[in-house]
């Protein structure tokens, strides 16, 4: 069912003459002990990196040389597993990174290596301001040195979604571009 709903998107995607697909990678169950987390997905990797390779196989099959991309976008951190299972996806050209600027400011950037190690994969950016853990806010209000991030983005060729909260803060940020 999980696997359908991917390939009816992309069914969709290439229809709509979408280029981008936006994922998001699941942390998966885990238990919380005294001392540490306990991730499923890292306990049993050989069955996490084996589904990974079924869900890309299924996903360049169903992509088959369209030009849309699945990129996978960072979000609160991601963990050891998620960046090897990353790093597989991005082998495939079906499969692409999204650089969410606000929440990597709001994580205190820490994918912001690791998305910069894979820049060649990156393909799409989520452009918005933010103050510490305050994401979504109008461009120029927050901390984020907007001039590096788009000039990452120009330097990638990446398409980008200004993503704010209201039509008044899309104006205002299309005003501050």
């Amino acid at each position: 069912m999980k696997l359908q709903i991917i390939l009816s998107t992309i069914e969709i995607a290439k229809e709509l003459k979408s280029p981008i697909i936006n994922m998001h990678m699941h942390e998966g169950i885990h238990f919380t002990l005294p001392n540490e987390k306990v991730y499923l997905f890292e306990l049993y990797n050989d069955f996490y990196m084996n589904a990974l390779a079924e869900f890309r196989d299924n996903c360049e099959r169903s992509v088959n040389g369209s030009d849309v991309k699945i990129c996978i976008e960072n979000c609160n951190g991601y963990l050891p597993f998620m960046k090897k299972g990353i790093e597989f996806l991005l082998k495939s050209d079906a499969f692409g990174l999204t650089f969410d600027i606000g929440h990597s400011h709001g994580a205190e950037n820490v994918d912001e290596d690791f998305i910069l190690k894979n820049k060649d994969k990156l393909c799409h950016m989520h452009i918005h301001d933010a103050e510490g853990v305050r994401n979504h806010l109008v461009l120029g209000k927050g901390e984020i040195d907007l001039k590096s991030k788009l000039f990452l983005a120009e330097s990638q060729n990446c398409r980008c979604v200004i993503e704010v909260k209201s039509i008044s803060g899309l104006r205002e940020s299309v005003a501050y571009l």
